[in-house]
């Protein structure tokens, strides 16, 4: 018998097979599939709430280590963007791909985000944007197109390479 922890594993690992990576995948360049979706905390979210901004697109879980890593670091870094003034600029949008929306509704109430999160249990998100690995964020540009993607998460990847990332597209001109 499979012990909890490695039964959650093996879980994940079946749930991200349905995402690998296909002939054809998203690149940069690509434009982004849109954005919508109910939120986690009972609203709706629309591309037009992020449209003409760069945005960071995270997708995360509650049972994804990584993730609860990336959480708390993507909050200190809208933060600081919004301190150096680019909150017209930049947006920061989560997924949530939790089977159970409970689960991460508990995980954010003991972890506020200041940016939304999209509830997406079917799976129709990962799938548009053809999730290579869990956690994964794609940067778009005004565009819409993808700029960059970040597979994966350690500590001090957002400053360390996301926010180059970022800082080199909010100083290209709209």
């Amino acid at each position: 018998m499979l012990s909890v922890t490695r039964a959650g594993a093996v879980i994940a690992a079946l749930i991200l097979c349905q995402w690998a990576p296909v002939a054809g995948a998203l690149e940069v360049g690509d434009a982004a599939p849109v954005l919508q979706g109910p939120t986690l905390d009972g609203g709706q979210f629309g591309a037009e709430q992020v449209a003409g901004k760069i945005v960071l697109v995270d997708f995360w879980a509650t049972w994804c280590p990584p993730c609860r890593v990336s959480l708390p670091e993507y909050e200190r870094l809208l933060a600081e963007l919004r301190a150096a003034g680019h909150a017209q600029d930049f947006a920061l949008v989560a997924v949530n791909v939790d089977s159970d929306p409970a689960l991460a509704q508990r995980q954010l109430q003991a972890q506020p985000l200041s940016y939304p999160s999209i509830s997406d249990p079917a799976g129709s998100l990962p799938a548009a944007f053809e999730l290579p690995a869990m956690p994964t964020a794609f940067l778009l540009d005004r565009a819409g197109r993808v700029a960059y993607i970040h597979s994966g998460y350690k500590p001090g990847d957002a400053q360390a390479q996301l926010l180059p990332e970022i800082q080199k597209l909010l100083t290209e001109q709209p």
